[in-house]
């Protein structure tokens, strides 16, 4: 999507944060926005993942205006 002009956060976690760096500096999306989560997020009740989610939002909402996002 960010190749189509639309902004974009990739979440990965810890353990393909190498792999998620790798992959935007081949698609030539070196800034590429990412989140990245701890290993077993998916397994943190979903009252904690939901906290998580709220905390980072200005965070996100930060990244996807940025001025040159998209």
């Amino acid at each position: 999507m960010e190749e189509l002009g639309v902004p974009t956060i990739s979440y990965v976690t810890e353990p393909f944060e190498g792999l998620g760096l790798a992959t935007a500096k081949g698609k030539r999306i070196p800034d590429l926005p990412m989140v990245v989560l701890s290993k077993g997020y998916d397994q943190r009740p979903e009252e904690e993942i939901r906290a998580d989610v709220r905390q980072r939002a200005p965070e996100i909402l930060a990244a996807l205006t940025r001025p040159d996002s998209g």
